[in-house]
């Protein structure tokens, strides 16, 4: 089996933890980045938690693409970097936390488009960029809470393009944003309260 398709399609896989406990396995100790496309397409995967796994910095391009069974996401505070389409096609997570993500700096490009089922969304105080359609067509999105990104300084093209019923963007205060690029919020037509006073 090739490393960068690690557990590619495991469709019976339920639950991943990256304990030592849980998974022993030689490939994954003291890992630093989960491979690309690592765990695409698994389709009963369900709970993810990364946070008792200080090694691991990076989820790779495509790692979780198609697994549209997760619901519950656990990053923690190690993480340092979303690839490309690290979390596509993750139709039925619902929440996303990422405040305890105290070392991530970047989400990847596309890193959570087509998340049809997220509605809420919290990001953590290390962002310093939300990339190119990072929440692309996540159209049950309703609120975004950017209140505690006080290191946030650019969003992206289209990074919340298509999201359809958001309604509600929080801003932090003191906030260092520069640069809301073109498109960010196109067709997102139900947006009520945006506070840019900040």
């Amino acid at each position: 089996m090739q490393k960068k398709l690690l557990f590619y399609n495991y469709q019976l896989l339920k639950i991943v933890e990256m304990t030592e406990s849980l998974i022993n396995l030689d490939q994954l100790h003291g890992l630093s980045e989960l491979p690309f496309g690592a765990f695409s397409n698994y389709t009963s995967l369900v709970s993810l938690n990364l946070s008792e796994h200080p090694n691991l910095e990076i989820v790779s391009s495509k790692c979780f693409k198609g697994a549209w069974s997760l619901q519950n996401l656990n990053l923690g505070p190690y993480i340092k970097k979303l690839g490309f389409e690290s979390f596509d096609e993750c139709t039925n997570l619902s929440e996303l936390n990422l405040s305890n993500c105290t070392s991530l700096q970047n989400l990847g490009i596309y890193a959570f488009k087509n998340a049809f089922s997220l509605q809420e969304l919290n990001l953590g105080p290390y962002i310093k960029e939300i990339e190119f359609g990072s929440f692309y067509e996540c159209t049950r999105l309703q609120i975004l809470n950017l209140s505690n990104c006080t290191n946030l300084e650019n969003i992206s093209y289209n990074a919340f393009k298509n999201c359809y019923l958001l309604q509600e963007i929080i801003f932090p205060v003191n906030s260092k944003i520069r640069q809301i690029e073109f498109g960010t919020f196109e067709n997102c037509t139900s947006i009520q309260i945006l506070n840019l006073s900040n």
